[in-house]
């Protein structure tokens, strides 16, 4: 099978999604022979929004790679190809990823005037998460051309936007960009606050820059303020996290701020320690560089020479074997890249069990079924007590016990019924085999004395309690909402009664049969 034809989750091939993702990464090179290969299979006239979407692939590969002109190119015809539909979120992208361009060649003006021209795009397509992105994206740019008060309202908005429509990915980053324009401020103990709530925010994603931005924005709030101890604690927390997972960019930032931070200590050797790390890693760096760089330019000469040589037929039928062999080896890991792709749509990357992607599937299965005389119930649970567990004992320990929690609650369940985490603390039950009143008690019990046996803690023993909503439908369409409403509605009535407890939503009448 051509890799440029396997299919990807939403009917494009899957070369498209991997030229995204190898752009993430860094690999221009290899994203931008996917996104070649992901031509091939995809119409412009059909899938324009597709289409532009791998043209800012194509310009952000060429820019990496310092073609800045055929850069431009690409967004040119990206506009081009969009047509009517720049109005949407591929016009977005498109006039971002020219704000971004911009923003690195230092030209602030044209950068904010793309961003802003995307804003209004947003705002009059009534698009829901898609303001928050481009207003984190204004921060960063007035920012950086000195705009601190433009930057610190575009700030503001973006965290509100992505705060009050729940946007949980796109939100630390809104409170990284925020603290950042606070410290240009000054600021200095707003900013802190902001970052620390990003920090929070930041525990459900699997993104290490954020995390080591928002130690940054913290470490140098306090290093303004003159206070170098306080500075040092953030920045060496900064440095463990980014070492943990191998980030060396901001591994050899963290070394350079801890050696300034030792230098305004007075404890000069520290300080030099740090800053010989910074220099070896940065010498690496430049190693690494410089051999790629000769390596491509060695490349090119040896096939500028086997062009002319009288064995280039069998030079070429020596690549041809080695090219298929390598093909079958990409599309192995093509496959494997897309079961894994289809498992993390539909599953928690922390627990393992189900997510709300995977909830909306079972609930459109449930609506299919032809069985309109069946029920459904929703059990949904939220924790209590688990913020005081994520204050005294930080978030790693937070997080053991949501998986401790989503393995009891695996146990109870029966073949066909569905767990899902539905974010922070709250999980929750459906099921088509459970639905009468005394059923869904017991359950509902069982869950609660399973939640409250002791966890383990570091140097001690806990436990947290629940509060459960019950609510009870007919399958019909659309019932997800509606069921959800009701286990919301129920889940808060135990709350408000004391909590640990649950409440069961009035059942509907049973009509006979």
């Amino acid at each position: 099978m051509d890799a440029r034809t396997v299919p990807a989750l939403d009917g494009r091939p899957l070369a498209f999604n991997l030229s995204w993702l190898e752009r993430w990464r860094g690999n221009f090179k290899t994203a931008g022979e996917l996104a070649d290969a992901a031509f091939q299979s995809m119409s412009k006239q059909s899938d324009p929004e597709g289409w532009a979407e791998l043209l800012v692939v194509k310009a952000v590969c060429a820019y990496s790679l310092g073609d800045h002109k055929l850069a431009d190119e690409f967004l040119k015809d990206g506009f081009e190809t969009l047509g009517p539909h720049a109005e949407s979120g591929a016009g977005i992208e498109v006039l971002t990823i020219l704000a971004t361009l911009r923003q690195y060649s230092e030209n602030y003006d044209e950068a904010l005037t793309h961003l802003r021209d995307a804003l209004q795009i947003a705002e009059d397509a009534g698009l829901y998460f898609e303001p928050g992105r481009v207003l984190h994206n204004l921060c960063r740019v007035n920012c950086l051309a000195g705009n601190i008060d433009a930057a610190l309202d575009a700030g503001r908005q973006s965290v509100e936007q992505n705060r009050s429509r729940r946007n949980a990915i796109m939100l630390p980053y809104a409170e990284e960009v925020y603290a950042g324009a606070l410290v240009a401020g000054g600021d200095y103990e707003m900013a802190r606050e902001e970052a620390e709530k990003g920090l929070t925010a930041a525990v459900f994603s699997d993104d290490p820059r954020v995390t080591c931005q928002l130690h940054f924005a913290i470490g140098s709030s306090y290093l303004k303020e003159k206070r170098p101890a306080d500075a040092l604690k953030v920045f060496e927390q900064g440095l463990t996290e980014a070492t943990a997972f191998d980030y060396h960019l901001w591994i050899r930032n963290f070394h350079l701020h801890l050696s300034q931070t030792h230098e305004a200590m007075g404890t000069y050797q520290q300080a030099l320690a740090h800053l010989k790390v910074y220099a070896e890693m940065q010498a690496t760096q430049f190693k690494v560089e410089a051999h790629r760089q000769s390596y491509e330019l060695r490349s090119q000469l040896e096939y500028q020479l086997a062009r002319r040589s009288a064995e280039y037929e069998r030079e070429l039928r020596d690549q041809s074997v080695r090219l298929n062999t390598e093909l079958v080896q990409a599309n192995e890991t093509l496959q494997m890249l897309n079961r894994r792709i289809e498992h993390n749509a539909l599953h928690d990357a922390l627990t393992g069990i189900g997510n709300r992607r995977m909830m909306t599937q079972y609930f459109g299965r449930a609506e299919q079924s032809d069985n309109s005389a069946s029920e459904i119930a929703a059990l949904l649970i939220d924790l209590d007590g688990f913020k005081s567990i994520n204050d005294r004992f930080g978030h790693a320990t937070g997080d053991e016990v949501i998986k401790v929690i989503s393995e009891r609650l695996r146990t109870l369940l029966l073949d066909q019924e569905l767990l899902v985490r539905m974010g922070g603390d709250e999980f929750l039950v459906a099921s088509t085999v459970r639905t009468d009143e005394g059923e869904l008690t017991k359950l509902a019990q069982d869950i609660l004395d399973r939640i409250n046996q002791p966890i383990d803690l570091p140097g001690d023993q806990g436990a947290v309690g629940a509060s459960i909503g019950i609510s009870v439908t007919r399958i019909r369409p659309n019932l997800e909402r509606s069921l959800l409403q009701a286990a919301d509605e129920a889940m808060y009535a135990a709350k408000r009664s004391g909590r640990n407890q649950a409440f069961m939503e009035p059942l509907p009448a049973k009509t006979g049969s």
